[in-house]
């Protein structure tokens, strides 16, 4: 590995931290109601805004595709308990 990718990689790991915590922070004032997370929010930096954005987004987009597959396997199983059914 080059010296430059190794770089990238250490920075996007650091992004990638900076996002987590971004979401670790806002999930620990949900508790308290949203005006306890706008104040959370405000206090990042423009960076960690964005950072978290990225990551928020990116879970978002996972959880997404996660439902979708499962709800095609649950539907694919009530298609086979019905199939077995069909023929008893």
């Amino acid at each position: 590995m080059r010296a430059d990718e190794k770089g990238e990689g250490d920075r996007d790991d650091g992004h990638l931290l900076t996002g987590a915590r971004v979401a670790n922070h806002l999930a620990d004032a949900v508790p308290q109601g949203p005006e306890a997370i706008i104040e959370a929010a405000r206090r990042f930096t423009d960076e960690e805004v964005l950072l978290g954005i990225a990551f928020l987004s990116g879970i978002l987009e996972v959880a997404a595709v996660s439902a979708r597959t499962l709800a095609r396997v649950q539907l694919e199983r009530r298609a086979r308990r019905v199939s077995v059914e069909g023929w008893n």
